[in-house]
């Protein structure tokens, strides 16, 4: 009587024999099921491709901000995208301001060594002018969350080199009545959106808005930072998740920096190791 072994190939159960014929058969159909199923595969994304062409042929991709006709869908166009003003070069280490000489990597701008920020670190891919600006508006104003994608990847690919990858993504939160005026929160969009691409934990409502504030738009430095003050916190089952951990705060524009340093404050307080801030554009 032989004796049987059971084991595992490509999720299909093969019974090896000591009888070699029988191995071999049953092998070689396995092998036929597995290219059964990369044919299948290869069918589905054939008809996704002639399927996304007849999409873009009957309504031809248009630029995100002026609708001219590109290339691919959720992109700009030539003009648009040179109105782009992208922060390179040296920064401040961490505020992520330009620097207007590169002085080595832990070189600190003026405002950060006079007033040190809550956060440990802020980065920006884009200048809030321009077409960013455009953008901004758009996304937040106009009804377009799905400009999420274009703008995280973009910040994805910026912040690559200084995210810990088993940091926590935390949007800034938007008080319950504005939200349900405006239909979404722009940070949560992109707070989503960027740990999906950048393979991220996505924590939703840890961080919440308990008290209505008034619009920032066009309060000064101090107004913004008395208006958001005591105006957000760490509700009691995200306090465990937040303890020990790195956490980056996810917002659409950084300005005076008043809102962030009041999460990260509260972020703090609740256990967090280090909290970095990445936003899609930044004052400067």
């Amino acid at each position: 009587m032989s004796r049987r072994l059971w084991s595992k190939i490509s999720g299909t159960d093969v019974l090896i024999t000591c009888n070699m014929s029988e191995c071999v058969r049953k092998i070689n159909n396995n092998r036929e099921g597995c290219r059964v199923l990369f044919d299948l595969s290869v069918c589905r994304q054939f008809i996704r491709r002639v399927m996304g062409r007849a999409i873009d042929f009957l309504f031809p991709p248009q630029c995100s901000l002026c609708r001219k006709p590109v290339q691919l869908a959720n992109h700009l166009c030539a003009s648009c995208w040179s109105d782009l003003h992208w922060i390179t070069g040296p920064v401040c280490k961490i505020s992520g301001v330009p620097m207007p000489y590169d002085l080595g990597a832990e070189t600190l701008c003026p405002a950060v060594i006079v007033s040190p920020p809550a956060y440990d670190w802020a980065r920006a891919p884009l200048a809030y002018e321009g077409s960013a600006r455009s953008l901004v508006s758009r996304f937040k104003y106009a009804d377009q969350p799905e400009l999420a994608v274009m703008m995280t990847q973009w910040m994805v690919a910026y912040t690559q080199q200084i995210c810990d990858v088993n940091s926590l993504i935390v949007p800034v939160p938007l008080y319950r009545f504005r939200l349900l005026s405006r239909r979404y929160n722009q940070a949560a969009e992109l707070a989503r959106s960027f740990a999906r691409q950048g393979n991220y934990c996505f924590l939703m409502d840890v961080l919440q808005r308990h008290r209505r504030t008034q619009p920032q738009v066009g309060l000064g430095k101090h107004k913004r930072k008395q208006n958001v003050r005591s105006a957000f916190r760490v509700c009691e089952s995200g306090k465990n998740k937040l303890d020990g951990r790195h956490i980056i705060l996810i917002d659409d524009v950084l300005t005076t920096g008043a809102t962030v340093n009041a999460c990260c404050k509260v972020l703090r307080s609740a256990g967090a190791t280090s909290v970095g801030v990445i936003t899609f554009a930044r004052v400067v």
